[in-house]
């Protein structure tokens, strides 16, 4: 659900905010003016004639408190871009220090400031599981991806190899199964628009505000596909203060990247304008060693956008800000991850994958055909791979968002936006021959218009209402083109021994695949509607309880279809579909050929040509709802108590059988959360922590089930099961969230969090068995997951982090940082395969650096993954045509990075 964008500064909206983007010279004079403005403006965010309630009261000097400092900040230029308020406006869960501070200061941290609940207001008031990180923060650590947030908040996990099969899940839950008729179970809010579409989240954001990371069902104002969480993207908006910084970067992998951001007032207090800009080029740490390809890397970044704002203030009742993006990568990124694993020889029970008429990876490789060659497996310096092309993802979009307050105590918003992304993949398999190549191309757009209303009733009523519309439309490409040696690799052992002892049998293999291209196709549209609202009732100064109600209305299309572009080189007499297989008619470049040889040639040719056809799905009408209760209590200034029960629906999808070419829907997958938890500042604001228990029950998930399937079992006379996108009956989610820092020094300041998490299946008893298990002959297909942990859920995972800064000679400063991620030992296979184990690991980053007198430029020696953990986000089982493969985490970088400002 889109977030109303609210000014982070209430000078934006009066004349003395005008004052003070005026000329320094003019600062002094009005300052006393611009502080009394601020406090009768800020009135009509409260109330007009009562007495506002304590959370509003602390908000209000949250921005009074910003205020000062902006101008504290004009009249001593020297301080400004290290006083406490900094250039972000809102501030960093572990914020860095001031390096101004005279050591016997007493430490705090700053005030936190988020917009989870559609306004502005402190950290430590909103009484829900959020963690926020500020752009400050972020551009120390050079977090820009949704991978580097998952670092820096507890209990998520991203796994992000490229945009079609980018997942990120909270506590366990919302891995994307590159469906792209599924929603995900996690939102991501980019200035206050939904990306209805998972590739929305790919790539780099630059020049952040702040991000949150709210956990838990967020569906009463944040949207209907939040059942577990949301991710809350903020950008910096533009200022009438003139701003423009720049950063250069190199290092490691041939690195180089840049950034730049200018912005000012146009019309001075009336128009104003930001635009940023970035570039980034990085070979990847996987070297092709294939012929001809060695000057080819995987995994490298290649990477450009920007973005261009306006804010307008007509009156000073009115804002507008229009927004327009766009940024594009074009990478060696490919959909199928390189056999990192290995390949196991056996299966679970002791049998040889190759005994009998097996076949793996490997093995089929090693045929003659390909010179016996052995596939480089299990290495993390090198790949072979020869018909692979940069994908191609790019997202642009334009927004407007307008809020206006009519009265004093009533604020209107609008957000009107547009966005696209496009994903453009050529893969092709981790080997030097021409087997296949394949990719999807997705093209989506989205249309979104959100209008509410922030108002306060009285001094114990306020409330957010609203409504929300959507149309997404999705085309969806799987291409997949076989080549000259398909055939060889693909065929059994009988069919490749009777083809590869003759001339003319060779060649039969070289023709049964070569040329033939399968398109897959879906469109899955959603056209939504929602209602919602939420109501903060202060029925005394320490307790508040918070209700929320969504009500949306979807229709959801699809249709699918299987169909042959191309055949392959085989002449129309030796197709599937015409000849028997008795070798008649056969002459030419084929004379010769037996008729052994031609029915092992159409074996081939007929596993891969199938022509399935088009079928439109059974169209989904439905209305969910989502609900909140929400109590909340002030022990005291400092501390918060809070609980609450809420329940969110994730919507299902229209699918198909594609045995029997009919629709087989998937049900809404539904979540009931409880949360119990506090908030508290303690040793003189310089302490913050927050911890919260919680228990999530989740109905109808979504994922892949194993059932008999009546048609094959009497086609095929014996029990056969088919696997396809159901619904399990039931997940449960329970565990402990922690999250603080702490202000050591005035210099000093460490952060903190973690998370104890068991996700488990509570009732899941139609699976299907792992390819250990399933593969081996005779081996069930069906098995019992109840009671087993889910897959990319560890049980324990840990932040610390710490940011010093030393007084040089003069009025430089030493800079120094790092941050620490562990998570333990988890399944990262989604079907629970016995390879998919990944032990705990740790990955540490940190930096070293100079800053100027003033904090205008500094110079860093930063490090990611300093440790050089090898480990990895997923893991796919193996099968008769793949090894073990893994998307791998990020690999050590060390790289120079200077800042400069103006």
């Amino acid at each position: 659900m889109m977030k109303g964008y609210t000014l982070k500064s209430v000078l934006h909206g009066t004349k003395g905010s005008r004052a003070v983007a005026s000329k320094s010279m003019k600062i002094r004079a009005g300052a006393a003016s611009v502080i009394g403005a601020v406090s009768i403006f800020s009135c009509g965010h409260t109330f007009a004639a009562e007495e506002p309630p304590v959370s509003d009261l602390q908000a209000e000097n949250i921005r009074l408190r910003k205020e000062v400092e902006e101008l504290k900040k004009a009249l001593n230029p020297v301080d400004a871009s290290i006083s406490k308020a900094d250039e972000n406006k809102t501030s960093t869960v572990a914020s860095t220090p001031n390096a101004s501070a005279e050591d016997n200061n007493a430490p705090t941290l700053d005030q936190i400031v988020v917009r989870a609940r559609e306004r502005e207001e402190n950290l430590q008031d909103v009484p829900i599981p959020v963690s926020a990180v500020s752009g400050r923060m972020l551009d120390r650590d050079g977090a820009v991806t949704i991978q580097d947030f998952a670092k820096l908040t507890p209990n998520i996990l991203v796994q992000a190899p490229n945009a079609r099969q980018t997942s990120i899940s909270i506590r366990g839950v919302g891995k994307n199964t590159a469906n792209d008729a599924l929603e995900p179970s996690v939102g991501v809010v980019i200035d206050g628009v939904p990306s209805a579409f998972i590739a929305g989240s790919w790539g780099n954001f630059d020049d952040l505000d702040h991000i949150e990371v709210l956990r838990g069902p967020q569906g009463t104002l944040m949207g209907k596909n939040t059942t577990l969480g949301v991710v809350n993207i903020v950008t910096k908006d533009p200022s009438f203060k003139p701003e423009a910084t720049v950063q250069l970067s190199a290092g490691e992998y041939d690195e180089i990247g840049a950034k730049a951001t200018i912005g000012g007032p146009i019309q001075d207090g009336v128009l104003a304008y930001r635009l940023s800009v970035f570039s980034e080029k990085r070979n990847g740490p996987f070297q092709d060693i294939a012929p001809d390809h060695t000057n080819e890397t995987f995994g490298n970044r290649d990477r450009a956008g920007g973005r261009i704002q306006f804010l307008l203030l007509p009156s000073p009742d009115l804002s507008i800000r229009l927004s327009i993006d766009r940024q594009r990568s074009d990478e060696m990124v490919p959909f199928g991850d390189p056999p990192l694993i290995g390949e196991p020889t056996t299966f679970a029970d002791g049998a040889s994958r190759t005994a009998g008429s097996g076949t793996t990876f490997s093995s089929r490789l090693s045929r003659s055909y390909f010179g016996d060659y052995q596939p480089l497996l299990g290495n993390w310096n090198q790949v072979v791979n020869v018909g692979s092309l940069p994908t191609v993802s790019a997202t642009s979009g334009v927004s407007a968002n307008v809020n206006w307050t009519p009265f004093e105590n009533v604020t209107f918003t609008s957000i009107t936006a547009y966005r696209n992304s496009l994903f453009d993949a050529h893969n092709a398999e981790w080997d030097p021959f021409n087997i296949r190549q394949y990719g999807a191309i997705i093209k989506q757009e989205q249309v979104s218009q959100e209008f509410h209303v922030n108002s306060t009733v009285s001094k114990t009523l306020d409330y957010t209402a609203g409504v929300y519309f959507l149309n997404s439309t999705v085309d969806s490409t799987d291409r997949t083109l076989y080549g000259s040696d398909a055939g060889a690799f693909y065929a059994t052992n009988a069919q490749y021994n009777s083809l590869s002892s003759s001339g003319v049998g060779t060649k039969l293999l070289q023709d049964s695949l070569r040329g033939l291209f399968v398109n897959t196709t879906t469109h899955p549209d959603t056209k939504s509607a929602a209602e919602f609202g939420q109501l903060n009732w202060h029925f005394t100064e320490q307790a508040t309880v918070t209700l929320g109600l969504r009500r949306t209305a979807e229709t959801k299309t699809n249709n699918y279809s299987n169909v042959i572009e191309d055949n392959s080189a085989l002449p129309s007499n030796l197709q599937a579909t015409t000849l028997s297989a008795t070798g008649n008619g056969v002459g030419g470049q084929y004379s010769g050929a037996t008729a052994a040889q031609i029915a092992a040639t159409k074996g081939i040719l007929s596993a891969k040509d199938v022509n399935l056809g088009f079928v439109n799905g059974q169209d989904i009408n439905a209305t969910s709802y989502a609900w909140l209760i929400n109590p909340s209590y002030k022990l005291s200034e400092n501390t918060l108590l809070y609980t609450s029960a809420g329940y969110g629906a994730k919507s299902g999808a229209v699918e198909f059988n594609t045995t029997t070419l009919t629709p087989q829907n998937v049900a809404p997958e539904k979540a009931l959360d409880f949360e119990l938890g506090f908030k508290t500042t303690q040793l003189n604001h310089a302490l913050i922590l927050g911890a919260n228990i919680y228990h999530t029950k989740i109905t109808d998930y979504q994922q892949n089930l194993s059932v008999v399937d009546p048609i094959l079992t009497a086609q095929n006379q014996t029990t056969t099961y088919r696997t396809y996108l159901g619904n399990v009956a039931g997940v449960t989610l329970q565990g402990l969230e922690l999250d603080g820092s702490y202000a050591a020094t005035e210099r000093l300041r460490f952060n903190f969090s973690g998370a104890y998490n068991k996700a488990f299946y509570s009732n899941f008893a139609d699976a299907p068995c792992p390819a250990e298990i399933s593969g081996a002959p005779g081996g069930a297909q069906q098995c019992n997951f109840t009671g087993k942990e889910l897959p990319f859920a560890p049980r324990f995972s840990t932040n610390v982090g710490f940011d010093y800064r030393v007084p040089l000679v003069g009025a430089y400063y030493l800079h120094t940082f790092s941050n620490a991620v562990y998570r333990g030992s988890a399944n990262y296979n989604s079907g629970l395969s016995a390879v998919g184990a990944q032990g705990g690991y740790s990955i540490i980053d940190g930096g070293i650096g100079i800053q100027s007198p003033g904090g205008k430029f500094e110079l860093t020696l930063v490090g990611k993954n300093l440790a050089d953990t090898h480990y990895v986000t997923n893991i796919d089982a193996y099968s008769t045509t793949s090894a073990v493969t893994a998307t791998p985490g990020d690999r050590r970088y060390v790289g120079l990075v200077l800042r400069a400002s103006i």
